[in-house]
């Protein structure tokens, strides 16, 4: 602990406040990782377009990403010869490069993100394979087999036709009767 304490010492005011920011920047950068990997994150932010997509430019994580950018790259300068001038100016820019980075970064990520909601009324036009019987003109639907929004799905489905639909036929998705029924038509005349 002594070597430290006379390392310490020994550094300019500027060096220290560098360091400082620095290392306490970093360890907010990990526990922000560590959360995040956990599940546990929320970022808080402020965006000056009109459409936020849930992290704008100035926000915990991207201010997180200019401290320790800024810090980093003055303990660096410093301990390279470089003035306190020279220092400034680069850890300024270099900080305000990482907080712009760390906003694209995040920013894409979110995009990542779904919601996992399916919507039938995309499934409209769509063809399907009846997979249990629908029953002719009848509250009480069989069922279809569809790729909703990329994921196979087996939806309740009703049909307005006279003759029922057995299993293996094609239909094509007429409308969206209510959030778990479909209204569905053979696409070929039945026989």
């Amino acid at each position: 602990m002594a070597i430290l304490s006379e390392w310490w010492s020994s550094q300019t005011p500027f060096l220290q406040f560098y360091y400082l920011v620095a290392i306490a920047s970093f360890a907010a950068l990990i526990i922000q990782s560590v959360l995040l990997l956990a599940g546990l994150h929320s970022d808080t932010g402020f965006d000056f377009s009109e459409h936020s997509e849930g992290l704008g430019v100035v926000s915990v994580r991207t201010i997180t990403a200019f401290l320790v950018g800024f810090g980093w790259t003055g303990v660096i300068v410093l301990e390279s010869g470089g003035g306190v001038p020279l220092a400034v100016v680069l850890s300024v820019a270099a900080g305000a490069l990482l907080m712009y980075a760390a906003h694209v970064v995040f920013k894409k990520l979110l995009q990542l993100q779904t919601k996992g909601n399916v919507d039938y009324a995309n499934s409209i036009g769509q063809i399907g394979t009846v997979y249990l019987t629908i029953q002719p003109q009848t509250r009480d639907g069989g069922q279809v087999e569809l790729i909703v929004q990329g994921r196979l799905r087996f939806i309740k489905a009703i049909t307005q036709q006279n003759e029922p639909i057995p299993p293996g036929t094609k239909v094509r998705v007429v409308s969206k009767i209510d959030n778990e029924t479909l209204l569905v038509e053979c696409l070929t005349p039945s026989m």
